[in-house]
């Protein structure tokens, strides 16, 4: 009831059940849509593995892990970079995630940057390239930066995605 210039307050009791019902709200959508903070690390063999089959890709036997970013959720997200012996490109290249990819050396299908505190993907400074962008299944994609500066190793940036 309001009076002239005045608001009944609610009893604790009726606060603090709202209280609790919007907490329990909080961590339901939490939970539910996968709100959780993103991590980047360094990446593991493991990673490789477990993400090169929702990937569609597959890392030759050489290739070194060096990291990865997982946004885990509704819309869940990898950005993983490797490192190829340059004559193993070939072997990556064919794999089945890249049957129909056209490449390119004009555009880098990649974000430019993905988090102010992450350094690794460093994707402005890759000079020759090959690139491509495969989506399939509807709603997933892959995204590809290949880095060619070196003659002796490439540098692989791949961006795999939930839409």
């Amino acid at each position: 009831m309001v009076a002239l210039g005045r608001s009944v307050r609610q009893p604790h009791s009726a606060r603090r059940a709202k209280s609790g019902v919007l907490q329990a709200l909080a961590i339901a959508c939490l939970v539910l849509f996968g709100c959780e903070r993103p991590s980047a690390k360094k990446a593991t063999t493991t990673d490789l593995e477990l993400w090169s089959k929702r990937m569609g890709v597959e890392f030759p036997t050489n290739t070194i892990p060096e990291w990865i970013w997982h946004r885990p959720g509704l819309d869940d997200s990898v950005y993983l970079r490797v490192r190829l012996a340059a004559t193993s490109l070939v072997v990556f290249k064919k794999s089945p995630a890249f049957r129909d990819a056209v490449w390119r050396s004009d555009r880098k299908f990649v974000p430019r940057v993905l988090h102010r505190k992450i350094d690794w993907w460093e994707v402005d400074s890759v000079k020759r390239f090959e690139s491509t962008s495969v989506l399939w299944r509807d709603t997933t994609f892959l995204n590809v930066l290949i880095s060619l500066d070196k003659s002796e190793y490439v540098t692989v940036f791949l961006q795999w995605g939930e839409t």
